[in-house]
């Protein structure tokens, strides 16, 4: 009898060791195990990483929760939308580990967020992209982020894209880390011509260069705040045009050490300059272009009390500034 027992005990301890053993993370290629990235996420488990090689691949993909989607770089693989659907569809549950990296996602085209449509209750993270040339008919030309949601989007190029409301990004009643990123050529009709965030109870936007969008209504140029409360620090808002460069209503803002210039209606309405913050030419090396890196002798690369300010360092005229690649800037932030 004891002999059982004890045979009894040693297997329901074997099974305890097993079962606390993490299964192993598997890695699916595309185009190696899988023709599509659709056909790899569908078989990828929560801890899986999906790795796609340098290519186009014309699909309207849906995230698997939990998994990795890793392009080859957004210079080398892109997701093209085909102008029927969202690029890329995030559904509701994920958190920050689905994340989407690497790519450019292009020519998405949706109700609310032609390139990728975050469903509400899902926070992934979505870093070094280029999400450009996607339509939104009503919100989120490039971004569009549903409610209870906590993303984060960090270390992307989002350019070109267009809706009525949040040309580039659109963000309703959730708490986004917005960090990191160059937002450039976005337009909309109505608010929000780079950025748009409504309700919001804990919204962070730090170190973004947001310049050269577009409003045609009153509403906020380059990024508008709606009902928020956020921390707004170290962001160049510079040349947008058709309203303010930072605009708020019935909001809240935390703002400091931003450089907030020539914007054509205006550099801020609703809110007020922080004690650090400036007006001045952030000398950028070709904004026409999207290039938001900046001349060698920028007052965005060591401002007083402040350090650097706006998403990239010096790309031009260089003088003795120290220069910050993007791996040291994300190695901080990992």
């Amino acid at each position: 009898m004891r002999k059982r027992m004890a045979n009894a005990t040693a297997l329901i301890a074997a099974l305890l060791i097993f079962s606390a053993v993490p299964a192993q993370a598997t890695n699916f290629f595309v185009p190696g195990t899988h023709a599509t990235i659709q056909g790899a996420l569908n078989a990828a488990s929560a801890g899986d990483a999906v790795v796609v090689s340098a290519g186009t691949y014309s699909e309207n993909i849906v995230m698997k929760l939990g998994v990795q989607l890793i392009g080859a770089g957004p210079e080398f693989s892109t997701i093209d939308g085909g102008g029927v659907f969202s690029a890329v569809s995030v559904p509701y549950g994920a958190s920050h580990d689905t994340r989407v990296e690497g790519f450019t996602i292009q020519n998405g085209s949706n109700e609310t967020g032609g390139g990728i449509r975050v469903q509400a209750g899902s926070s992934p993270t979505i870093t070094n992209c280029v999400i450009s040339g996607n339509h939104a008919s009503a919100r989120g030309g490039g971004i569009y982020v549903d409610n209870q949601c906590s993303p984060v989007i960090e270390f992307c190029t989002i350019r070109d894209n267009h809706a009525d409301e949040g040309g580039g990004i659109y963000i309703q009643t959730s708490n986004p880390v917005i960090r990191w990123n160059v937002i450039c050529h976005n337009s909309a009709l109505v608010l929000g011509g780079g950025v748009h965030i409504a309700f919001s109870q804990s919204a962070t936007v730090e170190h973004n260069s947001i310049a050269m969008n577009s409003v045609e209504m009153d509403f906020g140029a380059g990024i508008s705040f709606a009902n928020c409360v956020a921390s707004v620090h170290y962001n160049v808002i510079a040349l947008n045009s058709g309203s303010a460069g930072l605009w708020a209503s019935g909001s809240a803002l935390t703002n400091d050490c931003n450089i907030v210039w020539g914007n054509s209606g205006g550099d801020y309405s609703g809110v007020a300059p922080g004690a650090n913050s400036f007006s001045a030419d952030p000398m950028f090396c070709d904004a026409e272009n999207c290039d938001l890196s900046v001349s060698g002798s920028s007052p965005a690369l060591n401002a007083d009390g402040c350090g650097l300010i706006g998403a990239l360092t010096a790309g031009c005229d260089f003088t003795s500034t120290e220069h910050t690649t993007w791996g040291e800037i994300k190695s901080k932030y990992r």
